[in-house]
């Protein structure tokens, strides 16, 4: 679903921008629960350093009872984020590792055309985040190339897809325009990317364009949604 500018306002929104400023809640065990971002958002299992945060309208003390203070292991099983799910009706998402980094001022560091055609990421996009910019590299003859947008997805924060033709990798493509991405979000805004710690040429590429990671992320699907 779609997010609205009301989250720009939600706890969960006010604590990412300071995880990405350089100051995250305390190591001390705590669990963080937080109203939901309802129905019309993505609600999310937030795993810091040493500190876990959870939106959600599961009752706290039943959450509390599956996810204890300082219980690390039971944060970060499978079973107790599959049951979390389950208990708030939602879609389960992919475990992913969250980046960040800020806006970079300039031009962007590939050349970039607006994306014309309906590219499935995109349209993807469409169904989940606000606020969808697509851009493709130029159209260069046979040349195979890219594609990087940016959009505003849960608490209303700014969010990187990209992706590169299976012709083009091993040039450093992916990490032009995962860069890129930084140059297309609004001056003083904060650029975020999710992938799973599998995708190891993308960690590779974000790593490179200067996001850092800052934490694990599950999302809990807005009823009605599914990944595909």
């Amino acid at each position: 679903m779609k997010v609205g500018e009301k989250e720009h306002d939600h706890p969960l929104a006010r604590l990412l921008r300071d995880v990405a400023a350089g100051r995250p809640p305390a190591s001390d065990g705590t669990v963080d629960v937080l109203p939901s971002l309802g129905a019309g958002g993505d609600d999310v299992v937030l795993t810091l350093n040493g500190r876990l945060v959870i939106t959600t309208d599961v009752g706290e003390a039943e959450l509390r009872a599956r996810f204890p203070d300082g219980d690390y292991l039971a944060w970060c099983h499978p079973r107790s984020v599959l049951w979390l799910s389950e208990r708030a009706g939602r879609g389960l998402g992919t475990a992913d590792i969250l980046f960040a980094a800020p806006s970079v001022a300039g031009p962007a560091p590939v050349p970039l055309v607006p994306l014309e055609a309906e590219h499935p990421r995109v349209r993807e996009s469409r169904l989940r985040r606000a606020d969808v910019r697509a851009w493709t590299t130029p159209d260069d003859g046979d040349r195979a190339g890219g594609m990087v947008s940016v959009a505003r997805g849960v608490a209303d924060r700014w969010e990187l897809a990209y992706e590169v033709e299976p012709a083009a990798r091993g040039r450093g493509l992916g990490v032009a325009l995962a860069r890129a991405g930084r140059h297309l979000v609004p001056a003083g805004e904060v650029l975020w990317a999710q992938t799973a710690p599998g995708n190891v040429a993308s960690v590779r590429a974000l790593l490179a364009a200067g996001l850092r990671p800052v934490a694990g992320e599950t999302l809990l699907l807005a009823p009605g949604d599914d990944l595909p």
